[in-house]
């Protein structure tokens, strides 16, 4: 059988963010979508030096309403940051397997090539 391409309708849950999270979580079921990303950032719904204890107990509350938790959206940058590094370890145990960073700013006059190896 072919491997078929998996549609996944995420919410954008800063759009909600005056929610707590059962009520986030309830909002995204009754709008019918299948799961919801988290900001994980200064002024996002799970501030970084929360991480934690925030998003296990967000993704916990979320996921017990049925609705997917399968993605974050963090400004993360560099993998030896005292920030950034929690932000993805939280995530793994939280059994989120995806993260989206906000951008990627590209160096002028450096290849993609390069950039790799900085």
């Amino acid at each position: 059988m072919a491997n078929l391409l998996r549609v996944v309708d995420f919410y954008l849950s800063k759009i909600l963010q005056f929610l707590d999270y059962k009520t986030l979580g309830e909002m995204v079921a009754e709008m019918r979508f299948s799961g919801v990303d988290l900001t994980v950032s200064l002024g996002g719904y799970v501030l970084p030096e929360r991480v934690k204890t925030d998003l296990p107990f967000a993704v916990d509350v979320i996921r017990k309403i049925y609705v997917k938790c399968e993605l974050i959206r963090t400004n993360t940058e560099n993998v030896n940051s005292p920030l950034d590094v929690p932000i993805l370890e939280s995530a793994s145990l939280s059994k989120i397997p995806y993260y989206r960073k906000y951008w990627f700013k590209y160096k002028e006059g450096i290849s993609m090539e390069d950039l790799q190896t900085i």
